[in-house]
């Protein structure tokens, strides 16, 4: 019924488009310029197409009005689906050009009356959004932000060639200068830039980028050139500025020019492309849905071109002869196509030669022939029944057919491989003879046997010395030899390995990543030597079996046949992420990854599985007989280094491991007797918790050495630290201990900021020093709380759903509380040892749970919209939370138990944020982001009064208080600001350009709490029993409610401290008149010190009661997962951004955390995370893929 509606609908619009096509000349020949001529795609996303507008920027300038729809011209209009995006054009020749991700091809036409239209390449992903034409020697060149690369090819697609493939990101906007021989491009990655190559990919330079230059960057577009003034012009699409650069030898921002888009409202637009004319600039405009002309001598006016219908402008071109000119000399791809075999292109010297991918050039630097070795420029190996085959790098999205054959070689039969990329061999275990062998991937011929083992799981290559390393489940070990085979040394064996099934290395850091898949399942890192192990998973894990990095994102990935999962995590062992889950029979064993992609062997089916890593999709399943394992094969997968192996072989005699604290030797064993000419040296650790010793030690046997703490740390002894035979340093301080955190803890603010948490400490002179707690992957901190007791502090994390923990200096970071959808308040119970949070997602709810994750309960599930802060009365054994329900915010209390609710305030509120409590003068104070003020009352809520009206330019957010003066963040300011609890006088600033956001936050005094109650001195009994609430966590729903979000403002200080008038004027506050709940009831002392026995007795039984019937209802009752509908992939620009709950917090550049939802409680509060079942499919030209539920 809605592709019925929708296709309905896409029939008006095609209609409409027709009444809106101008008659043209009847002449069947070349549409000529000058035009501006775009693409735009209906708001449904199931069709696009590219129109025009005749005339130059004058003409279109004095045609258009400032707001009316104008008529345009449809050039060309595809059946739907189609997605097309970037768009170029060359003149003389009279094509157009475009992507079209939706076919994942570039595709081409004729600007004619009847111009056909036919492909020029197939395999390009769903991200391609920047095309350019080089018109003198008719070549195309577009960017692919899924792949990472920048592809050329001529205009028939006969011959293609990847230019530029590494250190790219996100590649985006591209423009080429045919006169000089010069390409630039935009990257989207983590570090934005543009940048510069000849037209064959050489000689990179960076032209634009903050950590080069300091420039304001951040996501770069439509790159465009003025050829008449050599200036570089691009749209960004972060803020919607314009920038230019000189492109005369310049590499600095020298020009910025900010549009305004000039509206009804004066909202800035959305730019997605730019080109330009003499006069004007023309730019797509996704705020207004419209091309935006505006005069380059006068940026501050703006006239809209745009079309009737619901239309979204993409690529934009000025379709003009002059835009494209020509040279004074001869082109030298233009005679004999430069005397190239295949592919000529533009350089700053003439020309170039450049061959196709499966050709490589010959040395008469012209000739392309056949390339005869097995080595390409990126290309996905994999294992099956005839040995190692090969595929093409973009399988992904290329079109192959049940009868494509694929390229195999070896014929052996491989358990798994690895490469050496820099000397063109292949090292693999062959099954049939159970030796470890090599093979040239350049030369061919036969393999040559190399190390005889038992049964060999797992291959990996030191590439940067030369080692090769293996686990043998037969023998039990891991070893490690010269890639010739030479030396063979166990680095791992004993009773703490059983069966050693898989092994990657990490040569720059020196260290072993390997899996154990016996008894005692875990994924481990080791030096290379063996040494300091450093279990990274325990949990949750039953038998893993392959291992991957991805070193672009400092991840480690591994598969589990145990559970049917393919999990990720940090490479120190933070952040677990499921990427997959089968939760049938499939096994998932070989696993690789490359750029946006990820490739799983799937041993049942025998199918390679392909993903797209960010968006977590499919995108399809190939059939293999009898695969097992697979490598993405790259150049750049094996960077280059300098090593410390690499003098002289580490001074070693026979092998040389580097480890984190430099170059270890070891030796071959000749029975049981190590070789007598050869000397082992182990290095005593360099870097230990929060320190280091000194730049100048020498860490090995005998020797002694100073240490340095860390910055913010300091140390605890002067004692120097002697290194012993076996590489562990002798001291009676525990290594772990030699550093401390450099503050008393006795007078501080703690602050949660975006990516950071802040301690400030006060000093008695009045100052503050700042300290960024070094906790691990923090990535969006929202409200903190820290427990004296155990000098333990805890938050939560908007971006990863969860509740963290760990010790005050940062070190044993805990996860308490997964699949919180919402978390936002957070509060200790320091008596009775609890911790409390909100969840805004669905369903809504107060959650408690012991502080260290255990007994995790709902306290509150009913009666509640979007609950945000929460605070703990432990005084009054309650707790006091904020609303921001739609049909009125509001603050309310219960006892810390869920019963006897209140709704002490409400009216006149609407986003109620920070909440602290005055034991001393029994006060409740508030502060709501919306409404830009602080308010208090007594904590029944009677007595109500403003005490600061902050002005429209402040977004409080967090509210603490201490003796009598408050301290409040703000998202505008970026600062915390403070003022007298009674009269909102006297106001300061602290922290003045050291935070990015700053969320909630807390003083804390060791003398007392922010809540005046006293600290015990051990950990009592709980003194309530929730009567609320069961222990089955709450699973993510596909849809979050959404809300109103927050538009922000800019910020000036003399807001801060502004009281009202009335304060400001008798030095009290103002009393306010809205609607107040009070106390519903109120029991007479003596009275209550008679019922109170029997009262308690009462509430045990009732307690009891519901408890037994919770139980029972729970073992009828089985909680089940959530399912989560995965879809084909579909374009979705990346600059699109979502609005929801959570938008309200999170930075935008943050990664977003994976849903995670079980059931299943761990001993650690952590929960086993999971993905959905997937069915078997077809490809409408046969192939299968797979869909993913949850």
């Amino acid at each position: 019924m809605k592709l019925s509606v929708l296709l309905f609908i896409q029939t008006v619009l095609i209609f409409c488009g027709l009444c809106e096509v101008k008659t043209q000349n009847d002449n069947p020949g070349v549409i000529t310029g000058p035009r501006l001529i775009w693409v735009d795609r209906n708001s449904f996303g199931i069709s696009s197409r590219i129109v025009n507008k005749e005339g130059n920027g004058t003409t279109l300038w004095n045609q258009v009005d400032k707001s009316s729809v104008t008529m345009v011209s449809r050039l060309l209009q595809e059946q739907v689906p189609s997605s097309k995006v970037a768009i170029d054009y060359d003149y003389d020749d009279h094509f157009i050009f475009w992507t079209d991700p939706g076919y994942k091809m570039v595709k081409k036409a004729m600007l004619a009356k009847k111009g056909n239209i036919t492909g020029v390449f197939h395999g390009t992903s769903n991200y391609v959004e920047g095309i350019a034409v080089d018109w003198l020697n008719n070549k195309i060149y577009w960017t692919d932000a899924a792949y990472n690369w920048i592809m050329v090819s001529d205009y028939e697609g006969t011959y293609y060639h990847c230019v530029v493939s590494h250190d790219l990101d996100k590649p985006r906007g591209i423009a080429l200068n045919p006169l000089t021989g010069h390409l630039y491009w935009s990257d989207w990655g983590k570090n934005s830039k543009i940048e510069m190559a000849t037209l064959s990919g050489k000689n990179r330079v960076v032209l634009v980028s903050e950590a080069y230059h300091g420039a304001v960057i951040g996501l770069p577009n439509g790159l465009t050139i003025d050829y008449e003034e050599n200036y570089l012009y691009w749209a960004d699409s972060s803020n919607d500025n314009l920038y230019s650069i000189n492109l005369e030898g310049a590499n600095g921002l020298i020009q910025k020019n900010k549009i305004r888009v000039v509206g009804s409202t004066e909202l800035f637009g959305h730019f997605f492309d730019l080109d330009l004319d003499k006069d004007f600039f023309f730019i797509s405009d996704w705020g207004n849905s419209a091309i935006d002309i505006v005069p380059r001598n006068n940026l501050t006016q703006t006239r809209y071109l745009r079309p009737s219908g619901m239309f979204k402008p993409y690529g934009v071109v000025m379709y003009d002869q002059v835009q494209q000119p020509t040279p004074e000399n001869e082109v030298a791809c233009a005679t004999d196509n430069g005397g190239c075999d295949q592919l000529c292109v533009g350089d700053p010297e003439g020309h170039r030669c450049m061959c196709s991918i499966g050709y490589v050039l010959a040395e008469d630097g012209r000739t392309c022939k056949n390339q005869t070795s097995h080595i390409a420029q990126m290309q996905l190996f994999f294992a099956d029944t005839d040995g190692i085959c090969q595929l093409p790098a973009n399988v992904a999205d290329i079109a192959i057919t049940d009868s494509q054959p694929y390229n195999c070689f070896l014929n052996a039969s491989v358990a798994t491989f690895d490469y050496d990329a820099y000397d063109e061999k292949l090292f693999f275990f062959d099954k049939r003879d159970s030796y470890i062998k090599t093979f040239s991937l350049e030369e061919g011929g036969d393999p040559v046997k190399l190390i005889l083992a038992g049964n060999v799981t797992g291959i990996a290559v030191d590439w940067l010395s030369n080692n090769i390393f293996w686990t043998d489940i037969a023998e039990k070990h891991i070893s490690v030899a010269k890639l010739n085979g030479d030396y063979q040394f166990v680095v791992l064996e004993g009773d703490s390995i059983d069966k050693p099934m898989a092994v990657v290395t990490y040569p720059k850091k020196g260290v072993l990543y390997w899996a154990e898949s016996g008894a005692n399942p875990r994924i481990e890192r080791i030096d290379m030597s063996g040494r300091n192990p450093d279990v990274l998973v325990q949990a949750n894990i039953i038998q893993p079996v392959a291992l991957t990095i991805d070193f672009a994102n400092d991840k480690l990935y591994w598969s589990d046949i145990g559970t049917g999962t393919v999990e990720s995590i940090s490479l120190t062992g933070e952040g677990r992420r499921p990427l997959l889950n089968s939760q049938t029979d499939h096994l998932y064993r070989g696993i690789t990854s490359y750029q946006d992609f990820f490739y799983v062997a799937e041993r049942n089916n025998e199918w390679i599985v392909i993903l797209n890593k960010e968006e977590k999709k499919h995108t399809r399943s190939l059939g293999v007989d009898g695969l097992d394992a697979l490598k993405f094969y790259d150049k750049s997968l094996q960077p280059t280094d300098t090593g410390v192996c690499d003098l002289d072989n580490g001074g070693c005699s026979q092998l040389c491991l580097p480890t984190p604290h430099g170059a270890e030797c070891v030796c071959q064993a000749e029975g049981n007797r190590v070789s007598q000419q050869c000397d082992s040296v182990l290095r005593c650790p360099t870097s230990f918790v929060h320190g280091r010793v000194v730049d100048d030690c020498e860490n090995t046997a005998g020797k002694s050495c100073k240490f340095v703490c860390n910055e913010y740390f300091k140390p605890n002894t002067d004692q120097l630290l002697k290194c012993q035979r076996d590489g562990f340093w002798s001291n009676e301080t525990d290594l772990d201990k030699l550093c401390a955190l450099d503050s008393t803890l006795d007078h501080f603010l703690l602050v949660a900021d975006t990516g950071q948490i802040v301690l400030i400490d006060f000093i008695q002179d009045g100052t503050y020093k700042f300290i960024p707690l070094p906790i691990p992957e923090v990535v969006n901190p929202v409200a903190i709380d820290f427990d004296f007791v155990e000098n333990k502090l805890y938050w939560t994390d908007a971006n990863q759903r969860r509740i963290h923990r760990a010790n005050i200096d940062g070190s044993g970071k805990e996860i308490i509380a997964d699949n919180v959808e919402v978390p936002d308040g957070l509060a200790l119970d320091i008596v009775n040892r609890h911790v409390y949070w909100t969840d805004a997602g669905s369903p809504q709810k107060i959650e408690r749970a012991n502080l260290n994750g255990t007994g995790r309960q709902t306290v509150i599930s009913s009666g509640l919209d979007k609950p945000r802060a929460i605070m703990i009365d432990t005084a009054d054994r309650r707790m006091y939370w904020t609303d921001w329900s739609p049909n009125g915010a509001s603050i309310n209390r219960a006892k810390l138990d869920g019963s006897g609710r209140e709704k002490i305030a409400q009216g006149e509120l609407s986003w109620p944020n920070g909440l602290v409590i005055d034991q001393k003068d029994k006060k409740l104070y508030w502060c709501d982001a919306h409404m830009d003020k602080i308010e208090m009352s007594n904590l029944n809520g009677t007595d109500r009064r403003q005490l600061l009206d902050l002005g429209d330019k402040s977004h409080p957010f967090g509210l603490t208080l201490e003796g009598k003066t408050l301290y409040w963040t703000d998202w505008n300011a970026k600062h915390i600001s403070t003022a007298e609890k009674l009269t909102g006088q006297n106001g300061q600033s602290i922290g003045e350009g050291r935070f990015k956001k700053p969320n909630d936050i807390h003083v804390y005094h060791r003398n007392y709490s922010t809540i005046a109650t006293p600290l015990p001195t051990k950990e009592p009994e709980p003194t309530e029993k929730p009567t609320q609430g069961h222990s089955t966590k709450a699973s993510r729903t596909d849809s979050i409610n959404t809300e109103k979000t927050y538009t922000e403002k800019t910020f000036t200080k003399s807001n801060i401290g502004k009281a009202t008038e009335s304060a400001s004027s008798k030095g009290t506050a103002k009393p306010y008149n809205a609607t107040v709940q009070p106390h519903i009831s109120v029991q007479n002392s003596s009275v209550s010190s008679v019922l109170l026995p029997l009262l308690i007795v009462l509430l045990l039984a009732i307690v009891a009661v519901i408890v037994v019937i919770y139980m029972r209802k729970k073992r009828r009752t089985p909680s089940l997962p959530a399912r989560m509908k995965f879809d084909r992939p579909v374009y979705k620009n990346l600059t699109e951004e979502t609005d929801s709950v959570l938008a309200y917090y999170r930075d935008d550049e943050a990664e977003l955390a994976s849903t995670q939802p079980n059931n299943t409680q761990q001993s650690n509060g952590t929960a086993t995370p999971q993905l959905g079942q997937y069915s078997r499919l077809q490809f409408d030209n046969g192939n299968e893929y797979v869909t993913f539920s949850q």
